[in-house]
């Protein structure tokens, strides 16, 4: 819990056991259901594992059976997820090249069901696992979509060293279904620090940060009108003369107006 400037901190809780293995995954949480979930990509294992939370106070109670655990097969090299804050959520990965998509429903309790794949594309990067590298994201668009359907946007990086940034939009995310349009590339950078995503409701835009040379960059887009396709909007140095070599967490609060990376 916060107070002013104060954190109280409550017990911390294991997820997943001694033998879950994870470098990478992703965390949401669901106020109109007040439960999360955490995504896990256990690369050692070959699989993920998806798990319900709750919160008490200071107490998180993590779901480990039942419906509020999923256990999804396969190698996940970068597992990143996002929620639409109706009860809905979307994860995007990349398996062996793959990029792929699924989209899900949180319910009170920590309960989850998860559709299946859509479209899905090859030739995107593998990344190092054993560093989590950001080079697949996800983000909301809550002004996007419909009454009945949620649209997210998606970025990756493609090619043989990750050296192309791709973005996508995931539209039509109803319940468990949903349909993977087609990539549009947007920048070339010459290393192979991923991308991060997350959405600019002020401007209505997403927002993106990725690595050029010694320098950390932005840049926006959003959907064309077709509500399908990425349309380009602009980029700028974000960050002079920093960066990582392993990846960048980029998220954006509505409320200050600001985007923190």
């Amino acid at each position: 819990t916060v107070s002013g400037t104060s954190i109280t901190y409550g017990t911390p809780v294991q997820v997943g056991g001694n033998a879950l293995r994870g470098y990478t995954g992703g965390i949401i949480w669901d106020a109109s259901v007040n439960a999360g979930a955490i995504f896990i990509g256990d690369q050692w294992n070959a699989e993920s594992k998806y798990f319900g939370f709750t919160v008490s106070g200071t107490t998180i109670s993590v779901r480990s059976s039942g419906s509020g655990y999923i256990q999804d097969s396969g190698v996940k090299n970068c597992l990143r997820a996002a929620s639409n804050g109706k009860g809905g959520f979307a994860i995007v990965y990349i398996s062996n090249g793959t990029l792929c998509t699924k989209v899900g429903v949180i319910a009170s309790g920590g309960d989850l069901s998860l559709g299946g794949n859509s479209n899905t594309y090859s030739g995107y990067w593998t990344g190092d696992y054993q560093y989590g590298k950001s080079i697949c994201d996800i983000a909301y668009a809550p002004d996007k979509g419909t009454a009945t359907s949620s649209t997210y946007g998606i970025c990756a990086n493609h090619g043989s060293y990750g050296q192309y940034v791709r973005a996508l939009l995931l539209t039509d995310a109803s319940g468990t279904s949903h349909t993977l349009n087609s990539a549009t590339q947007l920048v070339t950078i010459d290393n192979s620090q991923g991308a991060s995503l997350t959405y600019n409701t002020e401007f209505n835009c997403f927002y993106m940060i990725y690595r050029v040379s010694s320098s950390t960059y932005s840049r926006t887009w959003t959907a064309q009108s077709n509500g399908t396709s990425v349309q380009d909007l602009s980029s700028m140095e974000a960050v002079p003369g920093y960066t990582s070599s392993y990846g960048c967490i980029v998220d954006y609060n509505s409320v200050t107006k600001k985007a923190y990376i």
